[in-house]
């Protein structure tokens, strides 16, 4: 009598713990989506605010150049791109 309840609980403790291992391991799966995501939309706007910047650069050597950008840029635009071209470089890596 005591042997088939004892046989019986540990059957019903090894499904519960089955279950929650796949429980654990939805919840790490899911944790490593949301940090996937995160790092794709964070890429996406660094990309974006690459972006920008490379179209200020562009634009404000043709026109009036704006008051907020680095002086830097406005002597030497080639050096400006390769380096955002450098921060691409990063990002991409960064990612990976």
């Amino acid at each position: 009598m005591f042997r088939t309840r004892t046989e019986w609980r540990s059957k019903r403790v090894a499904v519960v713990r089955r279950r929650s291992d796949e429980i654990e391991k939805s919840l790490t799966d899911l944790a490593r989506s949301r940090l996937k995501l995160e790092t794709s939309r964070m890429l996406s706007r660094e990309r974006e605010n690459l972006r920008k910047v490379m179209t200020d650069i562009s634009g404000s050597l043709e026109r009036s150049v704006a008051a907020d950008i680095d002086p830097g840029v406005r002597e030497d635009p080639n050096s400006a791109r390769e380096a955002i071209l450098l921060a691409e470089a990063l990002l991409e890596v960064k990612a990976n």
